[in-house]
């Protein structure tokens, strides 16, 4: 880190510091690989007692070359032992979960026109920036947050789409957001490590939050009246693995599964694992077999 910033509610700057400045400063970035949250990102500092930034509400970093800074709002801060500890978690998921689309109804838009249309809409200060996936969008994105449409965007793109956010800062303040959307973010490196030279340790960590191991789809609502009504399943649509598909999934079960990873991480009921299911929606889609197809793409996506 090259440069930290402390912002008071207002996010204007108080003071800056040099990283070597730390006792210790640690960002925890990961992308999700699934649809369930944009970013988790968050920052944890602590230096010597300062009182010009006790009560700050933001830190800004300036963790790349460019001159863009990740930034964080403060959620605890503790001063103890003539030290001053703050724990923070990235500010724009928070902030665009408050900016709110009324109804915006894509057919066959670019997904960066998609993205602009929703940003106009919902009335944020948020402009995007690099922006890589091709696919066309056909979405219903009606009184909801522009951190759930964004998610819903990620959702739509099976071969991913993936966000980060960063702000720019001229003088004392921000004068700039900006929400950036790639395929992938991170490559193979084919670079190999060895412990003990390169590597100080290793550790091995097993997350287990958001598991799911079957999805019930559900595609268009069928029309009734002046409105739609029941949206279409896929009970009807018989998959067999013997015959070249995917997964086996029967006539009558509104649900595909993965039963290897049930079998795993299911929930333990009488001595036997039931699946963890949740639901997807996917608006535009009208046929049952299509639905199918992508509820099983959503699923490998899980």
């Amino acid at each position: 880190m090259s440069n930290i910033l402390f912002l008071d509610k207002m996010q204007q700057v108080i003071k800056s510091y040099d990283s070597d400045e730390f006792i210790e400063s640690v960002q925890t970035k990961e992308i999700t690989t699934n649809a369930s949250e944009l970013m988790n990102d968050t920052l944890s500092v602590s230096l010597p007692f300062d009182e010009t930034i006790k009560d700050a509400s933001y830190i800004a970093v300036n963790d790349t070359k460019e001159q863009e800074f990740s930034l964080y709002r403060i959620l605890t801060a503790k001063d103890e032992d003539n030290l001053l500890s703050f724990e923070a978690v990235n500010f724009a998921v928070d902030e665009l979960d408050n900016f709110i689309i009324k109804d915006i109804r894509p057919k066959n838009r670019s997904f960066s026109y998609v993205i602009n249309q929703l940003l106009s809409e919902s009335g944020c200060d948020w402009v995007l920036g690099v922006c890589e996936p091709i696919k066309t969008v056909s979405s219903t994105f009606y009184y909801t947050s522009m951190r759930e449409a964004l998610k819903a965007l990620k959702a739509l793109q099976e071969l991913g789409a993936e966000f980060t956010f960063s702000i720019e800062i001229t003088g004392n303040k921000i004068t700039k957001k900006i929400i950036h959307c790639y395929n992938q973010i991170g490559k193979i490196t084919n670079k190999r490590f060895e412990y003990g030279e390169e590597v100080l340790k290793i550790v091995h960590q097993q997350d287990r939050t958001n598991i799911v191991t079957a999805l019930i789809g559900r595609g268009k609502g069928e029309e009734v009246g002046d409105g739609y009504g029941r949206r279409i399943e896929f009970s009807d649509v018989e998959w067999k693995k013997s015959n070249g598909k995917l997964l086996d999934k029967p006539k009558g079960q509104n649900w595909i599964e993965y039963p290897e990873m049930t079998k795993e991480y299911g929930i333990p009921s009488n001595g036997k694992m039931l699946p963890r299911k949740t639901v997807v929606v996917f608006d535009d889609v009208e046929d049952a077999s299509e639905l199918l197809q992508k509820t099983y793409d959503q699923l490998a996506y899980y």
